[in-house]
């Protein structure tokens, strides 16, 4: 699948938006222990499921795609018990499908 650089940016604005950080935080260090991991792990869970596979996310983010599978796998658990990020997330959702 192609990567769609204008949706990318448009995803990346979105999420650094919803998230109140700064669009260039959004690839970010892992070993950083700041407020930006959950928008980061946001960031890396929408591209995927927008259909970009884990390489090529990687590639779009500048990591490797062990570093993919950790920001989804963590995104993942933070939607199965923070609901202030889920409520970010859905938002998120919400925002892009209404730019379309």
């Amino acid at each position: 699948m192609h990567i769609d650089l204008n949706r990318v940016a448009l995803i990346r604005s979105v999420v650094a938006q919803v998230m109140k950080v700064n669009p260039a935080d959004l690839n970010g260090c892992e070993h950083r222990k700041d407020e930006h991991k959950n928008a980061r792990a946001l960031f890396t869970l929408v591209l995927f499921e927008e259909g970009l596979k884990p390489p090529q996310i990687a590639r779009e983010i500048g990591k490797t795609r062990w570093v993919v599978y950790y920001r989804i796998e963590m995104a993942t658990d933070l939607l199965s018990y923070h609901k202030t990020t889920k409520k970010q997330y859905l938002k998120i959702i919400q925002t892009i499908e209404n730019e379309d």
